[in-house]
């Protein structure tokens, strides 16, 4: 049988570095601290989004237009880092500063409707990017960048 480690079994001793630990989760709504980033739109798109950054180890405040949106994919998703937000007041205060915020919601007037709402909640200059279900350009063109 050849030498097989200390406790018999090769790949199951323990090496000389120690083993990557996961951030320690959350329950949703339990936040400690501000958020990394912030979601605004909870359709399938936006979903997978959150959850995809969220399984990197982020805390992820989210909002959605209907407030039973939000709460039912919080709930959804016990022992993540999610917050959910009911209004994008409380969305924006719980975002860390400088404020990362993806807006995932249909092209054309609704995204506009979510700017003409955010802008006034947020520092000045704090869009130097956007993204969003629209062509960039035309999003660019309503924040003036």
């Amino acid at each position: 049988m050849g030498n097989r480690g200390p406790i018999g079994n090769k790949g199951l001793h323990q090496s000389a570095k120690s083993p990557k630990r996961s951030p320690p989760r959350i329950p949703g709504n339990l936040h400690m601290s501000k958020s990394d980033f912030g979601l605004i739109g909870l359709a399938v798109m936006g979903q997978n989004l959150v959850l995809n950054v969220e399984s990197r180890g982020f805390q992820v405040s989210v909002y959605n237009r209907t407030t039973s949106v939000t709460d039912e994919f919080v709930a959804a998703h016990p022992g993540k880092k999610l917050v959910g937000a009911k209004s994008l007041e409380d969305f924006v205060q719980s975002l860390a500063s400088p404020r990362k915020v993806m807006i995932m919601v249909k092209a054309g007037s609704p995204v506009d409707a979510v700017i003409e709402q955010l802008i006034p909640l947020l520092d000045k200059g704090v869009f130097n990017n956007a993204a969003a279900t629209e062509l960039y350009t035309l999003v660019a063109h309503e924040l003036q960048l």
